[in-house]
């Protein structure tokens, strides 16, 4: 009996003492199109073909730059990159008279050099993808509050892709 005691209590001694020891943790790599963001802060906008087009692109770009503000980023005039392009699909279906279903698409172009290519190409480093549905009636307010929520969240992964950089 003894023997069996004083084995569990040298396990729960090396247990303790591997609990105590200092962890190490690995830095997690972010993905490459995270890492793509860090230091992101001026940008061009694009407003991309709308499907089902509600608004009219003057309005829909005044909406967006005003949103990217708001989140923090400069908004520079152009297309050069890095751009943000903002679209919208609209969708209705004929067995939910009143309801639309609304798909924003966030894509943020950037200058890369494709190794494979040689070459230097301005391609979407990263998606942001959000659906909603709403009634017709709310439509205008919708497409507001997803347009601000998603540079919301684009903003939020600048910062993280940014604060992962710098440690």
């Amino acid at each position: 009996m003894r023997t069996c005691a004083t084995g569990i209590v040298l396990c729960l001694i090396i247990a303790a003492s591997i609990g105590a020891a200092p962890v190490f943790q690995r830095r997690a790599e972010l993905p490459g199109e995270l890492q793509s963001l860090a230091s992101l802060h001026e940008l061009a906008i694009v407003i991309d073909h709308t499907i089902g087009r509600v608004m009219d692109e003057y309005t829909l770009r005044k909406r967006f730059s005003a949103a990217l503000r708001r989140s923090g980023f400069k908004v520079v005039e152009g297309t050069a990159p890095p751009r943000v392009a903002l679209q919208y699909i609209v969708t209705t279906e004929p067995d939910m008279p009143g309801v639309i279903g609304l798909t924003t698409i966030l894509a943020v172009h950037q200058g890369v050099t494709l190794r494979r290519l040689e070459k230097d190409l301005t391609v979407p480093v990263a998606s942001l993808v959000h659906a909603t549905l709403c009634r017709e009636k709310d439509l205008d307010a919708t497409m507001e509050r997803e347009i601000q929520t998603a540079t919301d969240r684009l903003a939020d992964y600048v910062k993280q892709a940014s604060k992962h950089r710098s440690k």
